[in-house]
């Protein structure tokens, strides 16, 4: 489902709005996942600022991550082609501050935009947030605007980054084999040295 803001403002994360997805994460958890898409990777009204929620035990990824134990932690992780942060904390507030340093450093590739290309999944187990950040390198994969046989419909959003892969064209879904879902991952992804430092300077 979509959780679209009451007043028509842009998509980004403004001031604030980590606070609120915190919030909504917990409001709505353990059974659904808070999301959230930059609006230059895949939101779905990039001009309207909204959240989304969906089922956290139909999001693959979260099933995959490693249990880090207690305490506040942020780590790289490497899955399938994909790069991401891993925040976790039963602090709202130093988690709240923790993401925001994480965004800081993701800096922006377009000196006009004020938020770096990402993808964000929150869920709270019930005792503990966990958030992934996915940093992203591109919107879309080459294959999306490729002509003819070359073309594959896929424009990862946070779903696609949590392993849910969808095509517009039904067809092309049959062509997806894993090879070219994790090439796909891989080159919409930021590099991995990039992420691992990240981490290594925020731990």
């Amino acid at each position: 489902c979509t959780i679209a803001a009451n007043e028509h403002t842009p998509q980004r994360l403004a001031a604030g709005r980590i606070g609120q997805f915190l919030r909504l994460t917990k409001a709505i958890g353990p059974d659904l996942a808070a999301l959230y898409n930059g609006p230059r990777c895949g939101a779905s009204a990039p001009d309207h600022f909204h959240f989304q929620a969906a089922l956290a035990n139909e999001i693959p990824l979260l099933k995959q991550l490693p249990d880090h134990g207690p305490g506040q932690s942020i780590t790289a992780h490497s899955s399938f082609g994909r790069q991401m942060l891993v925040l976790e904390s039963a602090d709202a507030a130093a988690l709240e501050n923790l993401l925001a340093a994480a965004i800081r450093e993701l800096g922006s590739p377009d000196a006009a935009a004020d938020e770096p290309l990402l993808n964000l999944i929150g869920h709270y187990d019930g005792h503990r947030y966990h958030v992934i950040v996915f940093p992203r390198a591109a919107h879309r994969p080459a294959c999306f605007f490729a002509t003819g046989g070359d073309q594959l419909t896929v424009s990862p959003a946070v779903l696609e980054m949590g392993g849910v892969l969808v095509t517009t064209v039904p067809e092309h879904f049959d062509r997806v084999v894993a090879e070219i879902a994790r090439g796909i991952y891989d080159e919409v992804s930021a590099p991995a040295k990039v992420v691992e430092q990240i981490a290594a300077r925020l731990a």
